[in-house]
């Protein structure tokens, strides 16, 4: 007997927040694995962006907090 799991794919997320009075904006594109962050505070902005094969062709069961933990990883340094 062959049992099926029905899986999601995951191609983007985007996160918008405030922490701290900064602003902060996150996107990720799970097809290619890239990912990019800035932030804003006076008028000053701050990037990073790069890549990251556990974000590559992302397929999930549960939209759950692990895995929405392991996403807010990503782009932590200008915090």
């Amino acid at each position: 007997m062959i049992l099926k799991t029905k899986k999601i794919q995951v191609i983007g997320y985007d996160l918008s927040y405030t922490k701290a009075q900064k602003n902060y904006s996150k996107s990720f594109n799970f097809i290619t694995g890239k990912f990019y962050s800035s932030s804003y505070f006076d008028g000053k902005k701050e990037e990073t962006s790069g890549w990251a094969s556990e974000l590559q062709n992302i397929y999930i069961e549960n939209w759950n907090s692990d895995f929405i933990g392991k996403l807010l990883l990503y782009g932590n340094e200008i915090e």
